[in-house]
């Protein structure tokens, strides 16, 4: 990891991917190819994307982003979901989660992941 390494938190739902970094801002994209060219764009190869384990909905983006040279870690959303309880953020929005996912990192040394090839 590189010192210009800047962390970015996706928190993904059936149709949409809201991310946030901190020097960018939060931003919304469609959850699907369309979008994740979008948010390719939005992005450069100084970032790594840091989301949760969805289950489904974040498997497409986690095989793409890679193929595309963006670093990316799947975190346990019950680690994440530890993190914001410890935080006390009381209030839950999509934009919130993603904040938090992407400052999750600071507490927390991440692996690169790789995706599942399934």
């Amino acid at each position: 990891m590189s010192r210009n390494t800047l962390f970015v938190g996706s928190d993904l739902s059936k149709d949409i991917c809201d991310v946030y970094a901190p020097s960018m801002g939060h931003e919304q994209f469609a959850n699907d190819i369309e979008g994740f060219k979008s948010f390719k764009k939005w992005l450069n190869s100084c970032f790594w994307c840091v989301m949760e384990n969805t289950v489904s909905y974040h498997q497409q983006l986690a095989a793409f982003l890679p193929s595309k040279g963006i670093q990316l870690s799947v975190v346990n959303e019950l680690d994440v979901k530890g993190f914001i309880h410890i935080k006390l953020q009381r209030y839950k929005t999509d934009l919130s989660d993603a904040k938090m996912i992407a400052l999750y990192r600071s507490i927390q040394t991440l692996e690169i992941g790789q995706p599942d090839p399934e």
